[in-house]
């Protein structure tokens, strides 16, 4: 008898180490499984970061020049001589792709208000500028949409195509590429009723993918030209 329960006994040891060893392969392999979906998705997020980060550090705007129009404007029977129009002339860096104007935002400021500006796919993208002319005075029988590139509200700003070999940028889809110069316009005088002297004005040009392009500048302490380099 004493044989017999013995060998019971070492039996049920046996059940129960055989137990605890199952035990222990179930919770190692939940385990690794938690492990490997873990470093999955930290790769994934990883990769993703990466591209993420080469986009941005890679791609962007970069502004190229930054000019203002000074004159006299009468609003509301006054007289307003002061920078009206502005413009903003930009490329993409090297190695960007492909940017779509309609999903880019302007951002300027004079440190009371600031604007968020945006196209409209109803204004004139103005093309295939001719050699006599400039940004602020364009031939008018060459260009007669040009009254709108600066009638512009306070939300929008307008588009002059400098150089576009591949005629990517047009109204229904104004796309910037490589190679293209494009400038950007603006009514200040719907934005700050025109800038005059010793003003502080800076903003971004944000695209959808890419660094921003920045720009800031302070208007001279007196006005001697029509057409102010400000960059």
């Amino acid at each position: 008898m004493k044989e017999l329960m013995k060998k019971e006994d070492d039996a049920m040891v046996g059940i129960g180490t055989m137990i605890v060893f199952i035990a222990m392969i179930l919770v190692a392999a939940v385990a690794a499984s938690v492990l490997i979906d873990t470093s999955n998705a930290l790769e994934w997020r990883a990769k993703s970061t990466s591209s993420d980060t080469l986009k941005e550090v890679s791609s962007g705007i970069k502004i190229l020049d930054v000019c203002g129009q000074y004159g006299t404007r009468i609003v509301d029977g006054s007289s307003y001589s002061r920078i009206h129009n502005l413009t903003i002339t930009m490329n993409l860096r090297a190695g960007s792709k492909e940017l779509d104007l309609s999903e880019t935002l302007l951002v300027i400021t004079n440190g009371d208000q600031e604007y968020v500006l945006r196209t409209n796919s109803t204004l004139p993208v103005i093309a295939n500028r001719s050699r006599s002319d400039t940004l602020f005075n364009m031939v008018p029988e060459n260009h007669p949409e040009l009254s709108t590139v600066f009638d512009l509200p306070s939300s929008e700003f307008g588009i002059i195509v400098v150089r576009d070999h591949d005629g990517s940028c047009t109204s229904t889809l104004p796309g910037v590429n490589k190679g293209d110069i494009i400038t950007l316009t603006v009514n200040l005088t719907a934005l700050f009723d025109g800038v005059s002297e010793r003003t502080k004005i800076w903003g971004r040009i944000v695209p959808e993918e890419g660094g921003p392009g920045i720009f800031d500048f302070r208007t001279p302490s007196c006005f001697t030209d029509t057409i102010i380099d400000l960059k």
